[in-house]
């Protein structure tokens, strides 16, 4: 088995444990495996390996880990802009708050990021950068916030 087919294996195997929210599995499963270095794999498959890595830790709130694996996805420039890059950006803010870093308002100004992560985002930002804890529960307790939280599958990390 050459190390293109093992990348492909366990990014198989770890999207299959977190799709069906077997976290526990899947943080097991990362931390026993040797994955294969970029330069080895496809940059697909070691891409979307490092988001997992970084979502796994931060379910097991190990915030700076996950920091540095979206750090990483993040590196380059934002000509394009995927629905992949979108998620990876509001993980990367929602961890960021956790750990008590406030990301960049030039975060917010890329043009193409705009408008998904406007205003929610910059919102849950604001309340945080000025401990305004009204404002953030009233984040919180607004259905539609949270509809939207749900549907970028961040609502297990905001009430953090």
């Amino acid at each position: 088995m050459n190390y293109e087919e093992i990348g492909l294996y366990a990014l198989q195997i770890v999207r299959s444990f977190v799709s069906n929210n077997h976290y526990t599995e899947a943080y097991a499963f990362v931390q026993t495996i040797t994955f294969p270095s970029a330069d080895q794999v496809n940059p697909t498959i070691f891409t979307a390996y490092t988001y997992y890595l970084a979502l796994i830790s931060a379910v097991f709130l190990q915030y700076e880990t996950a920091l540095r694996h979206l750090s990483l996805l993040l590196q380059g420039g934002d000509e394009v802009i995927t629905e992949f890059h979108i998620h990876v950006y509001h993980l990367f803010i929602v961890v960021s708050l956790l750990t008590g870093q406030i990301p960049a308002r030039s975060t917010f100004n890329i043009p193409v990021l705009a408008a998904n992560l406007n205003p929610l985002y910059f919102s849950l930002t604001q309340a945080m950068r000025t401990g305004d804890l009204d404002k953030y529960l009233d984040i919180l307790h607004d259905n539609a916030a949270m509809e939207v939280f749900e549907k970028d599958n961040m609502v297990q990390f905001v009430p953090r």
